[in-house]
């Protein structure tokens, strides 16, 4: 795997320690606790759970494609434009939703670890930035996960910050507050006082990261270091001659959630494949949006200019039975059946996910997730994986050629 080197995702090989591959049946596998459960309990009362939430997820684009990524999120996701900082080598324009924070960020000059990240990787997310109640502790873990420091602790309005190599092209921002206090807008960003706006979404529910194959139990392995995160499920879901494998990390508070995927081993090639070919190595594939009513987020979203990837034609032919003929789903399977949404009965609640065509349109191989959790849903819908796999590999030719 390609990792980082100045924020280029070149030259880095994390100390990986080899672990077991990830089983599950063919198509969508229950949601159920790996075996290696109870060692991870130990390791989150080791590690004391000192990175809480996400603070942003920042692209970096070329000069030329940085207004149309923020016209992206403002215009076609409802996104405000929230605060604007320049820096010596790059321009940062800081948009959100709720609490969904993201950075576009722009070189401001050729040669730069910017320029050369989006000359190899194109436009994408390059920084997943944490929230962290100990850096000096992340910091230490993440030398014990064989990661290391891009720039070293320093101090930005009252914040102290770091950064840190992760998997692949994608790099972590540590911010430990200043008195432990949430700032209004992460820092460097200084934000106006106001009454806060209606938005389609909450917060990122989770980020997705693709790994060539054979590489998904070493990239776990870091995270579960890292964060001291605990394996919520892994699956196999197979379409056709196309298969993923993928494991799903969670903190123990919530805060941070990462969904881990390989393309099948002895498989043709498929959407992970392809992209990995298009960002030139791992790196984050999708993230996903929480919204409290997805069916009106993609109505408003699709009126606004967003694009949406279609289910497969006979996915609602049995949802009803599917989702247990809950009277809440069923109400709204007209509504779903008219914008795509697919739903699954999950641990308690109902969940209901669509995703995007690419983007930042029209840059990258990237995309978005809609997601809406119901009652407590808190899994990745299981029973929705092959028809969501199914949909992006009908759709990854068209998208990402």
């Amino acid at each position: 795997m390609r990792g980082n080197d100045e924020e280029t995702g070149r030259g880095f090989a994390p100390r990986w320690r080899a672990g077991t591959e990830a089983r599950g049946r063919v198509g969508a596998a229950a949601l159920t606790p790996p075996a290696s459960a109870a060692v991870t309990d130990v390791l989150i009362e080791r590690f004391c759970m000192d990175v809480t939430d996400i603070a942003y997820a920042e692209f970096y684009a070329a000069r030329s494609t940085g207004e149309s990524v923020c016209a992206y999120f403002t215009t076609r996701l409802g996104f405000d434009r929230a605060a604007e900082h320049s820096h010596s080598d790059r321009d940062r324009v800081y948009v959100r939703a709720g609490e969904a924070n993201v950075v576009v960020t722009t070189p401001r000059a050729e040669g730069g670890p910017v320029a050369r990240w989006v000359d190899h990787h194109g436009c994408g997310i390059a920084d997943l930035a944490l929230y962290t109640e100990d850096l000096n502790a992340s910091l230490k873990r993440a030398r014990e996960a064989g990661l290391r420091a891009i720039h070293p602790p320093h101090e930005v309005r009252g914040a102290t910050m770091a950064t840190i190599t992760g998997v692949g092209s994608l790099l972590h921002t540590l911010i430990q507050p200043a008195g432990g206090q949430r700032p209004a807008a992460p820092p460097p960003f200084r934000v106006p006082a106001q009454a806060p706006r209606v938005t389609p979404f909450r917060l990122i529910d989770h980020l997705a990261v693709c790994v060539p194959a054979g590489e998904l139990a070493g990239a776990a392995e870091v995270y579960e270091r890292l964060l001291g995160a605990r394996e919520l499920s892994r699956e196999y879901v197979r379409v056709g001659d196309t298969g993923m494998s993928s494991r799903v990390l969670r903190t123990s508070g919530g805060g941070v959630t990462l969904v881990l995927a390989e393309p099948g081993r002895d498989r043709a090639k498929g959407q992970v494949d392809d992209f990995l070919a298009a960002h030139g190595g791992a790196g984050a594939q999708h993230m996903a949006l929480l919204t409290d009513d997805i069916v009106h987020a993609v109505s408003d979203l699709t009126d606004r200019g967003a694009g949406f990837v279609p289910a497969p034609a006979a996915y609602y032919d049995h949802a009803a039975a599917r989702l247990g003929n809950d009277p809440r789903a069923v109400s709204r399977l007209a509504a779903m059946r008219h914008t795509g949404v697919l739903a699954a009965a999950d641990h308690g609640g109902l969940l209901m996910q669509i995703f995007t065509t690419n983007a930042p349109d029209p840059v990258g191989p990237f995309f978005l997730e809609l997601i809406e959790r119901m009652d407590g849903a808190v899994g990745f819908g299981t029973e929705n994986a092959e028809a969501l796999f199914a949909a992006r590999e009908a759709a990854s030719g068209e998208l990402i050629a």
